[in-house]
């Protein structure tokens, strides 16, 4: 935020016919007490496929809209034109392509910004494998996968895991985010056929303190998750980053350095 607070500033300043629109999860709350807001012409709140359009439409038509902080509602998933199809050769090569199934997260963790939109929606899962096919045909081989809570619906997780096995090449590598503490039979034995490398799993922990996990609002089973860990790093060949946030409310050097030395111990990747 205090990065972009300094550009756009700087824009107006030496181009001050510009017009600067600001959208993102930072842009909440109250406009006018925020600093950031001081330069920019234009905000869009929440998910900026519809409301950004209506406003280039009527900026282009030379009107202007009739207010400067722009809300938007969720837009409805099943109705959004695929955009994969847009990478040109050039665009990928040798780059990660993020690609998202679902938007929105379950849980309620203060600290998250995914906490502001808890409900969960889902692109139509025809359509987005038939993206990803179309990727891999254009030669991507890093996808990672922006969805909060990848393992939300095992059978969904299942079948778009199936998807990847069914078309492995050399230099695969997807990205998930997992909460650990809620794996199945079922995509256990998915995962475990991938090769060592393909998969790269971010497994959120956040602190092992009881404490602060009630005061972030955090609801999970540190020692299942410990126990999901260490079988991901025994069992299968994934790669493991696990998060730990340092300075939440209530959190105490002792208990970080527990946790450190318990996911150390793990022998996590990362």
């Amino acid at each position: 935020v205090e990065i972009t607070r300094h550009v756009v500033h700087i824009v107006h300043a030496v181009s001050p016919q510009t017009v600067l629109v600001l959208g993102g999860p930072e842009i909440q709350g109250d406009a006018t007490e925020q600093d950031m807001f001081a330069g920019a012409n234009y905000f869009v709140q929440g998910e900026g496929e519809d409301v950004f359009r209506d406003l280039v439409e009527c900026l282009d038509s030379g009107k202007e809209p009739g207010e400067w902080i722009l809300p938007a509602m969720p837009t409805g998933l099943d109705e959004l034109a695929s955009p994969y199809d847009l990478y040109s050769t050039e665009d990928i090569e040798n780059r990660i392509v993020y690609v998202e199934s679902s938007r929105g997260c379950p849980y309620r963790c203060s600290f998250c910004l995914s906490a502001t939109d808890s409900k969960v929606r889902y692109f139509p899962l025809d359509g987005f494998l038939d993206s990803m096919e179309m990727l891999l045909a254009k030669g991507v081989q890093l996808f990672k996968f922006t969805d909060r809570t990848f393992n939300i619906r095992h059978e969904r997780m299942v079948r778009i895991l199936d998807f990847f096995l069914e078309r492995l090449k050399p230099g695969l590598q997807l990205h998930f985010e997992l909460m650990p503490d809620h794996l199945d039979e079922v995509v256990w034995k998915q995962i475990a056929r991938f090769p060592a490398g393909v998969l790269h799993l971010e497994v959120g922990v956040q602190s092992f303190s009881a404490e602060v996990q009630r005061r972030i609002g955090r609801h999970q089973d540190i020692g299942k998750s410990m126990d999901t860990i260490r079988r991901l790093r025994n069992e299968t060949g994934a790669l493991l980053h696990a998060d730990l946030i340092v300075g939440l409310p209530g959190d105490r050097v002792e208990d970080l350095a527990a946790g450190f030395d318990a996911l150390v111990e793990a022998k996590v990747q990362e």
